[in-house]
């Protein structure tokens, strides 16, 4: 959905061109949201937000103010979650910040770049979302009102908007308008591969603009602030793999007591997706290569988490264990899952985060290949 967030801003940003000023109920509805948003520009407001894809599903739920910047028509954000890895979020027209309890970390983009890239939902979020889907449904080859309907119990009206995506297939959009506030309750955006992002605006107060100052996380918590984006690289192929002992399910594990094996290392985490849809691969390389060792080694988990049962109910037979940030730092971690494959001397043989480069898992199968071949 990243295009659609860039198309949207843009379009937000640019004003109402002459040729967006197209006929109809659907247009007339989006330009009556548009003279509301812009004219009561601070709200504060509860939201819920769902991603339905092909395989999955996920939801959010939480509270934010939100606040149109007239001068440069961008989205001014301060969210916060019910529950999740991140709390909190803001955006102040610059600078994005998100934070991240478990390491006591807020992560700061001073480009924005990551509320665009990463935040589809974040943008819809905004109140004058109806705006920007004016301008991103200006080629609309269907624009209709479909008629009343509810949303959070709140009767609203809706139209539909469908037009050609820049590949194949079509990109619909629809937007459920309060019939008294001609608020946007609801909007929803549908991808050609059938992915649906639907946001839900409840409990909606206007207030007085605030200061931008309102729009930043504070430090007072003492959270450490960092990049958003640390590009601090994973150790280099060909130095001596940093020595550990950890604790694991049936005593020490100490990567000396695998010397003269291939070793590979998973840093991760329960509380990571992409790390928990890697079990079953990693499992899996574990059998293809009876003589590979497999540890995963299980960052920032809570007491309460057993990280090793967690793996076994997922399939997983290999060994896993807690680390520190100790660790951590001599792997030069900052990412989740990062890989490292040690060789029979100790040496790195390859290092890998799949989340900075979209090769790394190719790149490591292919080693794993050329080292054990049929």
């Amino acid at each position: 959905m990243t295009r659609l967030a860039l198309v949207l801003l843009v379009g937000l940003v640019a004003g109402m061109p002459a040729r967006a000023q197209r006929a109809g109920p659907a247009f007339d509805l989006l330009r009556e949201v548009y003279t509301v948003v812009f004219e009561q520009p601070a709200y504060r407001l509860a939201f819920e937000t769902e991603v339905a894809g092909p395989d999955s599903t996920t939801s959010d739920t939480g509270e934010a103010t939100v606040q149109v910047d007239l001068d440069s028509g961008l989205p001014w954000l301060s969210v916060t979650f019910d529950e999740g890895e991140t709390r909190r979020l803001a955006f102040d027209g610059e600078i994005y910040e998100v934070d991240f309890p478990r390491t006591q970390t807020v992560y700061v983009d001073s480009t924005g770049d990551e509320l665009w890239t990463g935040s589809a939902w974040a943008l819809m979020m905004h109140p004058a979302f109806g705006v920007g889907a004016h301008f991103f449904v200006q080629d609309a080859t269907t624009a209709t009102m479909a008629g009343m309907d509810t949303s959070a119990d709140r009767p609203c009206e809706r139209a539909d908007f469908w037009m050609p995506a820049e590949e194949e297939g079509q990109v619909g959009y629809s937007l459920c308008v309060d019939v008294e506030t001609a608020f946007p309750l609801e909007s929803r955006l549908v991808d050609p591969d059938g992915t649906v992002i639907t946001v839900r605006l409840t409990d909606v107060e206007w207030i007085d603009p605030l200061p931008r100052a309102a729009f930043r996380l504070d430090s007072a918590d003492g959270f450490e602030r960092v990049p958003y984006q640390d590009e601090t690289p994973p150790l280099a192929v060909g130095l001596a793999a940093p020595a550990f002992s950890v604790e694991g399910e049936a005593g020490p594990l100490a990567l000396a007591d695998y010397a003269g094996q291939y070793v590979l290392l998973d840093f991760w985490g329960t509380w990571c997706a992409p790390c928990v849809g890697a079990i079953p691969d990693l499992q899996a390389k574990a059998d293809a290569y009876p003589d590979l060792v497999v540890l995963g080694l299980a960052a920032y988990e809570t007491d309460d988490m057993d990280p090793a049962a967690f793996v076994r109910q997922r399939g997983g037979r290999y060994a896993v264990a807690r680390v520190d940030d100790a660790l951590l730092d001599a792997y030069q971690v900052k990412a989740f899952p990062t890989y490292y494959l040690v060789g029979p001397d100790g040496r790195i043989l390859f290092a890998g985060i799949p989340d900075r480069d979209p090769e790394a898992e190719d790149a490591l199968a292919a080693l794993l290949v050329s080292l054990f071949p049929d």
